[in-house]
């Protein structure tokens, strides 16, 4: 929004004025909802296990690297099917609204994944991957339904067809990986 804000200002536009309220109402609109966040986070790390429990920097990807022994490739398989929708239809993602936002989310909850982490013992519990898999729902969700919308109103083209059959493809696999993760673990 600050970036948005700013472009207005430099271009002269007569609505900077306008979307400038705007972001002050969102500002103050969210207010309860950071305070919300505050709080959380003192309650989390400002108890009496503050020395178990402490908010670190930690080395890139270091928490990740427990889980993973290639991160790169774990997250590729994990967002295949958004990446693939960014990649055929990447005007979508930067020219909206929403795609903006769910891009924007997922590379700041990426941003702290690959660099936060809890002190102590409590390092290898991953509590700083949260906003990132935040970021990726937002991503997915975006993605499926701008799938959705190229299915039902843009598949006039054997070249469009294609890359929406191997979007679904892609979206099966993901479907396919989760059932079998949850049935690994009822079975286990």
């Amino acid at each position: 929004m600050l970036v948005e804000w700013m472009m207005r200002i430099v271009r002269k536009d007569e609505s900077a004025v306008g979307y400038f309220r705007q972001c002050l109402a969102m500002l103050l609109c969210s207010i309860p909802a950071l305070m919300y966040i505050l709080a959380q986070f003192l309650a989390f790390f400002g108890g009496s296990e503050q020395e178990s429990s402490s908010l670190i920097f930690t080395k890139w990807m270091e928490v990740w690297s427990m889980y993973s022994e290639n991160i790169v490739l774990s997250i590729i398989l994990g967002m295949a099917f958004p990446v693939f929708m960014i990649l055929i239809d990447g005007r979508f993602f930067a020219k909206t609204d929403m795609g903006r936002l769910a891009l924007a989310g997922y590379a700041v909850g990426l941003l702290e994944a690959a660099i936060l982490g809890e002190g102590g013992d409590r390092l290898s519990h991953g509590n700083f991957l949260w906003p990132m898999m935040c970021g990726m729902q937002l991503v997915w969700v975006v993605a499926t339904l701008r799938f959705a919308e190229l299915e039902k109103n843009q598949a006039d083209t054997k070249v469009k067809r294609v890359l929406l059959d191997f979007a679904w493809v892609l979206f099966g696999l993901h479907i396919l990986c989760g059932f079998m993760y949850i049935r690994e673990i009822i079975v286990s």
